[in-house]
């Protein structure tokens, strides 16, 4: 019998009955090591298998229990092989014990090329003395031992009882039922791997977000306990999460992103040298440090890869050494060794005393065999839940099933989840849970619920605990957020560059098409179109932050629900970001371009008067932008709302109707209309102490006169004066007030929903 590479099994029958093994190989390999998988299924008869390894030149067996570790020559020769009485039960166990184990005391090695060329090897051994006795209880031995394993190198756990999860269907007048995701789910995750499986639709996604305080508390019922303890409002600023599409900033480097995490979520007490260091473990523990100055990347520009991708996301929860660690998907968009690695890492994290808690949907072999707790879901009920490895033997000897030999044991699981998740009693007609219902009457869970209920029974009379607070103040957290999107408007043109281009090329425009309008009979409306295009000019390019809050986010919603930052912080930070440098500042080049191109008056006070209106309206609409921004998800739907309230207010600015004419039951929705206070405050700064004496204001209204005799008229009977111009000042500035506090509204709402 031999392997694909060369390297021959010889079994051997003493006459006491004792089986022996000898895995002939290079002594090359034998000082290297091999790695054993006590999880896979055997190849070969258990005749043919038991327990050693020889080398070529030495004859001495060396036993499987352990990895080998690298020491010489002389350390491996020197141990002998493990053998039993197949009649004697109690030397059998401990056997299979040893042989489905791994002593969490010895020191981890990597895995040798061996290893690597020869799974099949360890397939062989484990599966068939598991295999030898089907009366024997695997389930038993392998919860005992791995039990024992995780509280002594940690006592972190996070246990969950009854949870259900129902939200309403449809609207309030269709009378639907609700749609129950999770139904009566329990159980407890311990330091190490716990991976969450099942087909789609299970509720994978749903419990994890439920145990990491992501979902609405309205719709959940039930209890989540931190190591025996009430889980503490805003327990996301003491655990870790990564969602499954990375949402990192892809104008920042690797370490740029990480070090943010640090800044924000780090306690003060840590000055930024510490804090720099901790950023550096953290990215050479995740073997991206050679990428650590790289940027992200965007749809402009390359960046790293999705692997890379997802150790960054990954690096900026551990940055801050959380006790648990949440992931969503972890392996989605990754190729199989790329995936491997990353679960790899994950595992090796987890010897730490970590709970890493993920959502799996079908992994590879080499995935599933690092996961040391497993629970299988099926339309939001528990199908399993224990130890990873435990799995199999539990569907064979209570479900009567039995996975093949060289099949993944996710796709044995996910086979068998599938058939049975719509099934139905052929009496009633009822849909089902078949391999719920049997787990509910297994003894496993009789030894769960067990273990279950006095940690309830303990801490349903506690007080609630002290929650976690944000480790940065929001002045701190503003600053930081404020560089970095600095940092993004410097190295993404077209966030920066093209709006000012497009204000001055539109001035350049304005100037063109009304250049130096003279005094002639036409010159009032000439000069009143050229102000309402400049207005209009303006409004096109805050249009540009539509997407302000739209493509930020899932980068905001993950990134406010991990504890980063807290709400106000983000909003003044966009606010001041966006406004400032985008809205306001290009204000000056397009105003000192237009106004004396087209030759308004050549007063410096009523120029300076003109800036101050585009300003104020630039803000008022941005208010409006940022508004719609917040409320919508999407940039089409939120490009559509804009334009029709663009062109509500324009026909209530007086430029294209008399106010007076529009119906009395509706004239009140001018004083919505940002460009009726606009327009007021530009044109009476040009028309105001002129010679053009072709306009009047009523109630707010701008009436335009055929001649100059009745324009003469018509103001002599009026209180026409410049205060009427801060009167629309003070207008447009509480509009802008409340469009700003109706944007901070949105962005709570968005928390509060998520």
């Amino acid at each position: 019998m031999s392997t694909s590479e060369g390297h021959s099994v010889l079994p051997t029958t003493s006459e006491d009955g004792v089986l022996t093994v000898r895995i002939k190989t290079s002594k090359e390999d034998l000082n290297e090591g091999i790695e054993l998988d006590p999880i896979d299924r055997p190849s070969h008869s258990p005749e043919s298998i038991t327990e050693g390894v020889t080398g070529e030149e030495n004859d001495e067996i060396v036993p499987l229990a352990k990895p080998l570790t690298t020491d010489t020559p002389e350390k491996l020769t020197s141990q002998t092989s493990v053998t039993f009485d197949p009649e004697s039960t109690k030397e059998r166990d401990t056997v299979i014990a040893r042989m489905t184990s791994t002593d969490s005391s010895a020191p981890s090695t990597p895995k040798s090329p061996l290893s690597k060329r020869s799974p099949g090897i360890s397939r062989q051994i484990s599966s068939a003395l598991l295999r030898r006795d089907s009366n024997l209880s695997v389930q038993e031995s392998w919860r005992k031992k791995s039990a024992s394993v995780r509280l002594k190198s940690s006592n972190n756990f996070v246990s969950f009882h009854n949870i259900c999860y129902t939200v309403p269907q449809g609207y309030f007048w269709q009378h639907k039922p609700p749609k129950v995701i999770l139904n009566d789910v329990s159980g407890i995750m311990r330091a190490g791997v716990n991976a969450i499986m099942g087909p789609s639709g299970s509720g994978k996604s749903t419990l994890l977000d439920i145990l990491a305080d992501r979902k609405d508390r309205r719709w959940v019922t039930g209890h989540v306990l931190i190591n025996g303890e009430k889980q503490p409002h805003n327990f996301k600023c003491a655990s870790g999460y990564v969602v499954q599409d990375d949402i990192l900033t892809g104008t920042l480097t690797v370490k740029e992103n990480v070090y943010l995490s640090a800044l924000l979520r780090l306690p003060p007490e840590m000055d930024k040298d510490e804090k720099l260091e901790k950023v550096d473990e953290v990215i050479e523990e995740l073997g991206i440090s050679h990428v650590a100055d790289t940027l992200i990347g965007t749809a402009f520009t390359r960046g790293i890869s999705g692997g890379q991708r997802k150790r960054t996301s990954i690096a900026r929860e551990l940055v801050v050494s959380p006790g648990v660690l949440f992931l969503d998907e972890p392996t989605t968009g990754l190729d199989s060794t790329t995936a491997e690695s990353v679960i790899q890492i994950l595992h090796n994290l987890s010897k730490e005393g970590r709970v890493i808690i993920m959502s799996i949907h079908q992994p590879r072999y080499s995935i599933f065999r690092l996961c040391d707790h497993l629970m299988l879901l099926s339309r939001g009920v528990v199908v399993y839940t224990g130890v990873g490895r435990a799995t199999l033997p539990y569907f064979t000897n209570t479900l009567g099933v039995e996975c093949d030999e060289f099949e993944n044991p996710a796709d044995f699981f996910l086979d068998n989840l599938n058939e049975t998740e719509n099934a139905s009693d052929p009496e009633t007609g009822d849909i089902g849970h078949p391999l719920g219902n049997k787990w509910c009457d297994s003894e496993d869970y009789q030894i769960l619920t067990d273990e279950l209920n006095p940690l309830l029974d303990k801490a349903i009379d506690q007080p609630d605990g002290i929650a976690p607070k944000y480790a940065t103040n929001p002045l701190t957290q503003t600053y930081y957020l404020f560089g970095r999107g600095m940092k993004k408007l410097l190295r993404d043109p077209i966030a920066g560059v093209v709006v000012w281009l497009q204000n001055i090329a539109l001035g350049v425009f304005a100037g063109v098409i009304f250049y130096q309008l003279g005094d002639e009979e036409n010159a009032l409306l000439d000069r009143s179109g050229a102000i309402f295009f400049c207005m209009l000019c303006n409004l096109f390019t805050v249009a540009t932050s539509l997407g302000l809050f739209v493509n930020e986010r899932a980068l905001f919603i993950h990134e406010n629900s991990s504890g980063f930052y807290r709400v106000s912080s983000y909003f003044f930070s966009k606010i001041f970001g966006d406004l400032i440098p985008l809205r306001l500042l290009p204000v000056p080049f397009f105003s000192a371009i237009a106004y004396w191109m087209i030759g308004l008056q050549a007063e410096v006070g009523k120029f300076l008067l003109f800036m101050l209106g585009i300003f104020a309206q630039n803000m008022t609409a941005a208010g409006l932008v940022y508004s719609i921004s917040a409320a919508v998800g999407t940039f089409s739907v939120a490009q559509i709302i804009y334009i029709v309230l663009l062109v509500f207010a324009m026909i209530f600015g007086g430029f294209f109707v008399s106010l007076n004419t529009v119906p009395s039951w509706v004239t009140w929705l001018q004083w919505l209309s940002y460009f009726k206070y606009t327009y007021a405050i530009l044109l009476e700064n040009e028309l105001e102490n002129t010679e053009f004496t072709y306009c009047a204001r009523y109630n707010g209204t701008v009436c335009l006169f055929t001649t100059v005799e009745e324009g003469n008229d018509y103001l002599e009977n009026l209180n026409f004066h410049q205060y009427n111009i801060y009167w629309n000042f003070l207008g447009l500035g509480l509009l802008a007030l409340a469009l700003f506090i109706l944007t901070y509204i949105f962005l709570l709402r968005i928390k509060k929903t998520t």
